[in-house]
């Protein structure tokens, strides 16, 4: 049996140790209801955006900054979720005021099932309705006029549309050309996004965890974003290089000036040879590599 105010609530168990994490399953077991648990930050983050948490028990280590961080970044981008950190009566009494600002309350270890019951039930009370500016209910998700679809009401969602608009924005500015984070120009933020979306989209598509969701692929289908950065680009990169030589045959292009995006482009092929030398990760293929060797490529680049 499931208590009225639980009912149709899921929860997620933030356990670094894994003591409580056990104990919390087989509590919330008994009455049926849907239970994730994680070890991990990036892991958490990762089921907050792909399900929708309504509370999260953390049971982290509070003497390590990045673990404090952790409540402070799921207040703010998830305000709807009820925080709850299970501690000992030593953190409980050192970290209180920090915790309290970031909107957790306190479960003393070890407890009981009431002692449980108890703080669930007051912390999600109608009547704690604005506590710590914490919404009870997560709002109904809204018609995105942009769009003409429902897309979640959460910070993420929001913080993507913005983006998203970004790069229409960038778009109507430069017709023939995509956003790169390698560029050296004022909006390189909105590369690195563009190159997170394709990243999300090949997790997608390999069956892995993505918080890109279809919704966002058919808005980016509709502006014709080019998922691959195709061999295309690269051999246009390196004609103008042949012609660059071809005109200064005693230097290389720098990534400064008229020249800035040519350099730019060479510095990359260096950094991503450094990785292929190494044995890493790399972009540089067989074919790329043999064309460059063709034109005796400066893979060292030494200022004068």
């Amino acid at each position: 049996m499931v208590m009225k105010f639980l009912l149709n609530k899921s929860f997620l168990i933030i356990d670094q140790e894994g003591f409580v994490r056990k104990s919390l399953e087989e509590f919330f077991n008994k009455f049926d209801i849907k239970v994730y648990s994680v070890d991990s930050e990036s892991q958490a983050f990762f089921h907050f955006q792909k399900y929708q948490i309504d509370i999260a028990l953390f049971n982290i280590d509070l003497s390590n900054k990045g673990s404090r961080e952790i409540l402070g970044k799921v207040r703010w981008s998830f305000p709807y979720v009820l925080n709850i950190l299970v501690g000992t009566s030593e953190h409980i009494t050192k970290y209180c005021d920090n915790v309290i600002f970031q909107g957790c309350d306190f479960l003393k270890f070890p407890f009981d099932e009431t002692e449980l019951m108890e703080i669930l039930k007051k912390g999600l009370s109608e009547t704690r309705g604005g506590f710590r500016g914490r919404k009870v209910k997560a709002k109904e998700p809204k018609k995105n006029i942009l769009s003409g679809m429902l897309l979640s009401n959460n910070k993420s969602s929001q913080a993507w549309m913005l983006n998203y608009k970004a790069l229409i924005s960038y778009r109507k500015q430069y017709s023939d050309k995509w956003p790169k984070c390698r560029e050296l120009w004022k909006q390189k933020h909105l590369g690195a996004w563009v190159s997170v979306q394709r990243r999300n989209y090949r997790n997608k598509k390999a069956g892995e965890f993505s918080p890109l969701s279809e919704e966002q692929i058919e808005l980016l289908n509709r502006i014709s974003f080019p998922w691959e950065v195709t061999c295309e680009n690269w051999n246009e990169k390196f004609e103008k290089l042949k012609a660059f030589r071809q005109e200064f045959p005693d230097r290389w292009p720098r990534c400064w000036g008229g020249e800035k995006e040519l350099g730019v482009w060479c510095s990359f092929q260096r950094t991503q040879y450094k990785k292929y030398l190494k044995g890493e990760k790399n972009f540089l293929s067989d074919e790329k590599l043999a064309l460059l060797k063709e034109i005796n490529f400066c893979w060292v680049f030494e200022k004068k």
